[in-house]
């Protein structure tokens, strides 16, 4: 079911919002496809990436991704089952089992790509250093090798940059 999925979400990523199929020059197959699967396709947002996606207080899917994928479902006339994860970590493994069928927002690295598919992307998103306001260095990402840094587990700078050493949170505790 993925990589149909993917490339139907590429495909409408490029046409404007009108209503369920307007403009988009889909196949026989992809139609029947999406009429198959209105209902079932699974995804499961990151719980705490705010102000891109996150859960509200009453349990809505919100945030600059929930909005786009919004219009996915209305321009493609189908209802996402958004399924509730703990963590980014254990998004990527129901990924790896296949309890998921697509993540709208993820790195396309090396060692994901045994287990998902990718588009193109349809939005970019920057890394920062933040450290203490008593380092004035302009630091890159070649400073970080060396240090001691904290990420969100199964964040990927980690798998981008080996060289850091990285200590990573799953809630409230820190490991180094």
């Amino acid at each position: 079911m993925g990589l149909l999925a993917a490339s139907l979400f590429l495909a409408m990523s490029y046409f404007p919002l009108q209503g369920p199929h307007a403009e988009l020059d889909l196949s026989a197959e992809e139609r029947a496809w999406l009429k198959a699967h209105k209902e079932s396709i699974r995804i499961p947002p990151s719980p705490n990436w705010a102000p891109l996606e996150f859960f509200d207080d009453e349990g809505r899917y919100c945030g600059l991704i929930a909005d786009y994928m919004h219009l996915v479902e209305k321009k493609l006339g189908i209802r996402f089952q958004y399924i509730r994860a703990s963590s980014w970590t254990e998004i990527l493994s129901m990924a790896k089992k296949k309890e998921v069928d697509l993540l709208p927002a993820a790195a396309n690295i090396p060692a994901r790509r045994g287990y998902l598919g990718f588009t193109s992307s349809y939005f970019s998103l920057p890394n920062y250093i933040i450290v203490n306001s008593s380092d004035t260095r302009d630091l890159t990402i070649d400073d970080l090798s060396g240090l001691r840094i904290v990420l969100p587990k199964s964040y990927v700078i980690k798998e981008l940059y080996s060289g850091i050493r990285c200590g990573s949170w799953g809630g409230t505790s820190v490991q180094s």
